[in-house]
């Protein structure tokens, strides 16, 4: 049949768009083009990329950092990772935990030990490297006076469930951060190097890590975009093509809810039939009262499967550059023009936001482990002219 063939592929392109958008291979290329004079006194790395990139910074420094504090998800660190005087915080995504805000400590302690080793050794040469990228809102945390744990765990899971987009998920969690909003950059009285990997629509660094370096008062702080979702596509495209397919790249990101996103990529499929489309974005999903087990990428593939189904051969796939959708353990799906007839019940399945264990049934999820990257999502789609 010939949509295993582009099952196959479509798999193949997500693997070879994973390699290219490694934090490690990015942040190795940043430094080996604009290299620096000298080695900063401290690298801190924060997000669910966050180790990847700081392998890919102790490739291109010329010394190591005195000290380097990397804060990630729960495994996501393979003990890989050769830096002396390193500290390694493991913690909560999406859900904030209480070792988010052990690594909040950590954060100010570092930065504290950074004014006294410059107060004891003034020198222009004295700087600090961060990388930052998604994730970053939930893994650490500092909270405002009379807030709890418990209350910050609440606020994120209703927003969530609630369908919200991340710039108004973040505006709401910076009214309780000291962190958040500059919070973490007002600490900072050292030159800082920030280099992202962006998970937001804008490449906005008051928005990536809810703002946490990003403030008015601290000029001496740089930012820089190394990859966004573009990126991402730019390298699917690229890939699509040496296979020999036709594609379609589409540059407008989704936003709008899965529904609609469905309808919308459904549209552009058919319409440019026998082509291979290329989307990006986060498409937004408010979950029912009760909810099944799922994430947004295996919610809209789960979408796509039942529109899709028929004898033409037809092919789609929803991954999570991240590597992780929802609180799952896949990134997202690949579904085709079959997978709609392997699932029992498949309308209740939606309804219920069941999208993983729906899918199970068809063997349509993706596993691919922590990319060490983290772009927003990526969609692929193909159908034939009667689809």
């Amino acid at each position: 049949m010939r949509s295993i063939k582009f099952v196959q592929d479509f798999n193949f392109i997500i693997n070879e768009v994973f390699q290219e958008i490694r934090g490690e291979k990015l942040v190795e290329s940043y430094l080996k083009n604009n290299p620096v004079a000298s080695s900063p006194l401290a690298l801190l790395a924060i997000g669910k990329a966050s180790v990847s990139m700081a392998r890919g910074a102790a490739k291109q420094l010329n010394e190591p950092p005195q000290r380097t504090l990397v804060i990630t998800k729960y495994k996501h660190y393979d003990g890989n990772l050769e830096l002396p005087n390193l500290q390694v915080v493991e913690s909560g995504h999406p859900i904030p935990d209480a070792m988010s805000l052990q690594a909040g400590q950590e954060v100010i302690e570092l930065c504290n030990w950074l004014k006294q080793k410059c107060l004891d050794n003034p020198s222009n040469d004295n700087w600090l490297l961060c990388l930052i990228s998604g994730g970053t809102s939930a893994l650490v945390e500092k909270l405002k006076p009379g807030i709890s744990l418990e209350e910050l765990q609440s606020v994120n899971l209703q927003l969530l469930s609630s369908g919200e987009d991340i710039a108004n998920m973040n505006l709401q969690r910076k009214q309780m951060s000291l962190l958040k909003n500059g919070g973490l950059a007002n600490q900072l009285d050292i030159p800082t190097k920030a280099l992202y990997l962006s998970d937001v629509p804008t490449n906005d660094p008051a928005v990536i890590g809810s703002g946490v370096l990003k403030s008015p008062h601290k000029p001496q702080i740089s930012h820089e975009i190394l990859a966004d979702n573009a990126y991402a596509r730019h390298q699917a495209q690229r890939i699509a093509t040496e296979l020999g397919y036709s594609v379609v790249l589409h540059p407008k990101l989704l936003e709008n809810s899965v529904e609609e996103s469905a309808t919308e990529m459904l549209g552009a499929m058919r319409q440019d039939s026998g082509k291979l489309h290329i989307w990006g974005g986060e498409p937004v999903i408010k979950l029912p009262d009760n909810p099944g087990i799922g994430g947004r990428n295996q919610h809209l593939a789960l979408l796509m499967a039942k529109h899709l189904a028929g004898k033409s051969p037809a092919c789609f796939a929803s991954i999570g550059t991240d590597g992780s959708d929802g609180m799952t353990e896949y990134a997202g799906a690949i579904v085709d023009n079959h997978t709609s007839g392997k699932i029992t019940n498949l309308e209740q399945e939606i309804e219920r936001a069941n999208s993983m264990e729906a899918l199970i049934q068809a063997n349509a999820n993706i596993m691919t482990g922590a990319s060490g990257s983290n772009l927003m999502d990526i969609m692929l789609g193909y159908c034939e002219v009667d689809q």
